[in-house]
């Protein structure tokens, strides 16, 4: 099979020309790296605030929070929907 319209390019002027490929394939990785990254932010979140509430794209929402029971030293963590 014959290639028609490309020519020969030196190594060093290909060296140079490659590094596109990585770009477009960050730029194609990002849709699936965000949300992900949102999740696990979100996950930090609720583990480490003592109150805080968490809204879902479908319009649900979880609100929890987490408080030291004075009387016997236990805390207790409450999740309210």
């Amino acid at each position: 099979m014959q290639l028609k319209g490309f020519i020969k390019i030196e190594q060093n002027k290909a060296s140079e020309i490659y590094g596109g490929g990585a770009l477009s394939l960050m730029t194609s990785l990002l849709p699936v790296i965000a949300p992900a990254f949102s999740s696990i932010v979100t996950s930090l979140k609720i583990l480490f605030s003592d109150k805080g509430e968490v809204k879902n794209k479908d319009g649900t929402a979880t609100k929890w929070e987490n408080y030291e029971d004075k009387s016997n030293g236990q805390n207790k963590l409450f999740f309210i929907n």
